[in-house]
């Protein structure tokens, strides 16, 4: 079985995207020698595509009848040293200590860093659950259980 590998995730949405969200895309990072991971891991970044390079993603979100999913046929890796949620918890000094970290699994929108100075905000009570499926491996949201 092929496990896949998500490092960081632009947006992904299972209902539907809107605005000028045209698609999305899948760029192959890095494919694991047994390294670092093991043999087998991929790395992955999955972006939304826009219809302009002005337009920009400000929010992703799920609704009870297009809830907001994340799953994949193989396993989603997470860095059982330090474990990041979202692109601006990611700290580089942390990666020479803990390799595995470098290659944690998180989401974000516009920054892949705790230094840009983004501000990711998330409604923390709703998205316990689905965060907590993801960090044990499982995929994101109610469907991936």
């Amino acid at each position: 079985m092929n496990k896949i590998f998500f490092l960081c995730l632009g947006v992904v949405s299972a209902g539907f995207l809107k605005a000028q969200t045209t698609s999305l895309s899948i760029e192959t990072v890095l494919v694991h020698d047994g390294t670092v991971l093991p043999a087998g891991y991929t790395t992955y970044r999955v972006y939304a595509n826009m219809t302009s390079e002005l337009d920009f993603v400000s929010a992703v979100y799920g609704t009870d009848t297009y809830p907001l999913m994340l799953g994949c046929d193989g396993e989603i890796y997470q860095s059982t040293d330090v474990n990041y949620n979202f692109g601006n918890e990611v700290n580089a000094a942390f990666f020479s200590v803990f390799p595995t970290t470098e290659y944690d699994s998180w989401l974000t929108i516009g920054t892949d860093n705790a230094l840009d100075g983004v501000n990711i905000q998330n409604t923390d009570g709703t998205m316990s659950p689905a965060l907590a499926l993801f960090n044990a491996g499982q995929g994101f949201g109610d469907e991936c259980e």
